[in-house]
């Protein structure tokens, strides 16, 4: 295999190149040109790895200069020798050794490009062209001069020295007036931590909880199976608009369902302290357990209610 699988191809500036020097891609190199990178094993992610060891989100890279995040979502990172659990993240320097699920990754500064391009050279001018040009500059200084004199003679003395030998105007701006106006701006505007709680909100997501711990953002609680989008989406906005230098850990999960409970009716006694009878012709009375955990908490009329932990089933006569 000549490459890793990447979505990052772009014309764009070049962040770092990744290069695969252990695993099932040895020898692979791809050019990442976004400051967010998510690596795993999933179709969705930014770079595919297909070893067995790599996770669906393994891990997310974040650029910011020669600065890069690391953040382990999806198991243990070793970064230059240190160990990043999973759930935690590290700051670390350009260029970097990444080991994960038996995968070593190294993240190199491309090479800054040259700031001037090199331009041909002309051809050496004969002695006949040379002298030529030196003369016509001569003459060309002389005629110059002489024409500035007789300009400046021509003009008022006084207005000359007021055209010529004028200084620009330069307004000086109070520092303590600068200053208070970026601080005036710095608390307009939201950190991260309220941004992202406002973002949330405004996408449905209220029930996800932010905690601020300094370093780093951390985002907990579950969602409805049909958020995941909505969570998705959010998690590219930040990255977007803070991901450059703010490292965002993401425990949040969607919802599970709860499983139908395992109980076949068989019939339903609703008279003086009902019943009901299983598949296996036991009696079972409000309060009865199931094997699967679920209890009888009703029997009625219409309904027979069941609950485990905080869900509730009903099923309808």
């Amino acid at each position: 295999m000549e490459s890793v699988t990447s979505s990052l191809a772009s014309a764009r500036e070049i962040v770092t190149t990744l290069t695969v020097t252990a695993g099932l891609h040895r020898g692979a190199a791809v050019d990442l040109t976004d400051t967010v990178c998510r690596i795993g094993s999933q179709d969705t992610a930014d770079v595919l790895l297909s070893d067995a060891g790599i996770a669906p989100e393994h891990l997310v890279l974040r650029f910011h200069g020669r600065q890069m995040a690391v953040e382990a979502v999806g198991g243990d990172i070793v970064i230059n020798g240190r160990t990043v659990t999973q759930g935690t993240g590290l700051r670390s320097e350009l260029p970097a050794e990444l080991c994960c699920g038996g995968v070593t990754l190294t993240l190199s500064r491309p090479e800054a490009p040259a700031i001037m391009p090199t331009l041909p050279r002309l051809p050496p001018l004969s002695p006949r062209w040379r002298t030529s040009l030196n003369r016509g500059a001569t003459m060309l200084a002389l005629v110059a001069t002489l024409g500035v004199l007789a300009v400046y003679e021509f003009i008022d003395v006084n207005q000359a020295g007021a055209n010529i030998g004028g200084y620009p105007l330069r307004a000086k701006l109070d520092p303590q007036v600068l200053e208070g106006v970026s601080q005036m701006v710095a608390d307009a505007r939201p950190g991260p931590a309220e941004a992202l709680r406002q973002h949330l909100a405004d996408a449905g997501l209220a029930s996800l909880s932010v905690t601020d711990h300094g370093a780093y953002l951390s985002v907990s609680g579950d969602y409805a199976a049909n958020q995941v989008d909505a969570w998705h989406q959010t998690q590219r906005w930040f990255d977007q608009h803070f991901g450059s230098h703010q490292v965002l850990l993401n425990t949040a999960r969607p919802r599970v369902a709860p499983a139908r409970p395992d109980l076949k009716l068989q019939a339903v006694w609703l008279g003086t302290n009902p019943y009901v009878i299983d598949n296996r012709g036991k009696r079972l009375y409000p309060g009865a357990a199931l094997a699967s955990g679920w209890v009888i908490s009703a029997i009625q009329p219409e309904q027979v209610l069941l609950r485990r932990g905080d869900d509730q089933f009903a099923l309808t006569l």
